[in-house]
């Protein structure tokens, strides 16, 4: 995730607080909230905040939190952090990519000749390479697809980004992705939100639980109420926003960039890692 998402609260400071709510927590000797014991309230608790952060979602598909920029600097020996396979024209993307761009890849480095890359499926990118017309250049076509099994850890997950022909020099590329919001699973684990928007999800979280409470309707109104009031607030601050303010942090040079780059200005690029995308 982009680093400012750490501010976000993680699943399991929401489900406690859902449990205040909705009178469900337990408490220490020294009167400090916890979550209950009982495994059924706990997944009742865990499938309220889910259902919640979808719900969240759904309401207003222009999130700006939804679209974030990948800034991806080539490495033509494949020595690169992120190289998959030591292969130049293989990229692993950030774990919140789970698509292909929503546009072509652009250069922002101001040395190639080229200005975008475009975007194609990997059934085309292959094709490419098979034909072996180019092995090293100026990339032109760029395919967006989950990794497979890698040859240095056998491991699976992700996305990756390969690039036709490979990059002969360290050029830079940006793009525009939407944000993979799954379902969060581990207690630690947190939403891309960012701390501006929990109140919201918890609200969503409340309304969520409180609807399969056919015992109290009349909470459940409340927390409709609540949700909604809620959720008017967070749009509102979201379009005030306008652009985030994400970019590599104490790297001025990614700003400087998006400054001499008239395209940057649409929404901010991302570094991964705190260095250049590899």
């Amino acid at each position: 995730m982009p680093p400012d998402f750490q501010t976000s609260k993680t699943l399991g400071q929401l489900m406690l607080d859902v449990a205040g709510e909705v009178h469900l927590a337990a408490y220490t000797a020294a009167g400090v909230a916890t979550l209950p014991a009982n495994p059924e309230t706990l997944r009742q608790l865990r499938a309220a905040v889910n259902e919640g952060l979808r719900y969240f979602v759904s309401v207003n598909p222009k999130w700006t939190r939804l679209r974030e920029g990948v800034l991806l600097t080539f490495f033509p020996n494949g020595d690169g952090p992120l190289n998959i396979d030591r292969d130049p024209a293989r990229y692993a993307l950030p774990p919140y990519v789970r698509s292909r761009p929503l546009r072509a890849w652009t250069y922002t480095d101001g040395i190639s000749s080229q200005r975008t890359v475009a975007d194609a499926s990997w059934d085309v990118v292959r094709q490419h390479m098979a034909a072996v017309t180019r092995t090293s250049g100026t990339p032109l076509l760029a395919a967006c697809k989950p990794i497979g099994a890698r040859q240095s850890h056998g491991d699976t997950g992700g996305w990756e980004a390969i690039f036709y022909p490979a990059p002969s020099s360290p050029f830079t590329v940006e793009a525009p992705f939407r944000v993979a919001t799954p379902d969060m699973q581990d207690l630690d684990e947190r939403h891309p939100f960012g701390e501006d928007h929990d109140l919201a999800i918890l609200k969503c979280a409340v309304e969520a639980l409180r609807r399969r409470d056919d015992a109290d309707p009349e909470g459940w109104q409340r927390a409709v109420q609540d949700r909604d009031r809620q959720l008017e607030f967070s749009i509102a601050l979201d379009r005030q926003l306008g652009e985030r303010y994400l970019g590599r942090v104490g790297d001025p040079s990614v700003h400087a960039q998006e400054r001499m780059n008239p395209r940057a200005g649409q929404y901010r690029a991302l570094a991964y890692n705190g260095q250049p995308l590899a």
